[in-house]
Formats: structure tokens, C-alpha cells, sequence
């Protein structure tokens, strides 16, 4: 079990992101719906949060709670598994309708996803 070092909470329209921080895990946790309106304010949270990202460290985009994600919000997505590689890993829960969207366009053969952070955090 990694100790939860801090977290910092933001909020846009028709979401909110709150980076939480732990030993060796950056966890960004989404709620709400990601689409082009807020897609910006997506990418900066992802963004501040691997400026934290040291090399032993994994950083976590927490989808779970995730409620809707266009084409926009998905490109944050990859643009970030491209910077970071198997250094970041997507909570997609298999029942969910991201997890849909992740098997659709074939992600969830490229990206790590796992089906909850707690199976992350073991």
C-alpha cells in the first residue's frame, strides 16, 4: 500500500478533476463529462499532474467516474500515453460506457487500463 502524500481539486464546466498524490502513484480522477468544451482544462490537469511524475512513479488518469468522452477528451488521452508510455495507466471499469469507447477504437490494446484504482494502488 503506497501513503497518500496530497491532492489539489479543480472544476470546469461539466467536470472536475482532483489530483490526488501517494508515494509512487500521481492519480487524476475525473468526474463529470469530458467533450470539446472542456478538453483544455483536461489536458492542463493532465499536464500538471505529470510535472509531478518522476521516473519511478506511475501517473493514473482515473476514468471511473467519468460519465461521457468525445474525441477531444480521448486525444488528451493518448497524447499523454505517448509522453509518458507504460508510465501511465487509465481506470476504465469494464462495465462502463469509456470502457465501450477504449474497446471501439481499439485502446484498450495500447493503453494499460485496469478495472479499479484499488487493483492499481496493490
Amino acid at each position: 500500500m503506497v501513503g497518500k502524500v496530497g491532492a489539489r481539486i479543480s472544476y470546469h464546466p461539466n467536470a472536475a478533476f482532483i489530483r490526488e498524490e501517494f508515494d509512487a502513484v500521481i492519480v487524476l480522477h475525473v468526474f463529470g463529462e469530458l467533450d470539446i468544451s472542456n478538453a483544455k482544462e483536461f489536458e492542463t490537469a493532465v499536464k500538471i499532474a505529470e510535472e509531478s511524475l518522476e521516473p519511478d512513479k506511475l501517473l493514473v488518469i482515473d476514468l471511473a467516474t467519468c460519465t461521457f468522452l468525445d474525441s477531444t477528451a480521448l486525444q488528451v488521452v493518448v497524447r499523454a500515453h505517448q509522453r509518458n508510455g507504460d508510465r501511465l495507466c487509465a481506470v476504465v471499469p469494464e462495465a462502463s460506457v469509456i470502457h465501450r469507447v477504449f474497446k471501439i477504437t481499439s485502446l484498450d490494446t495500447r493503453i494499460p487500463i485496469a478495472e479499479s484504482l484499488s487493483k492499481v494502488l496493490q
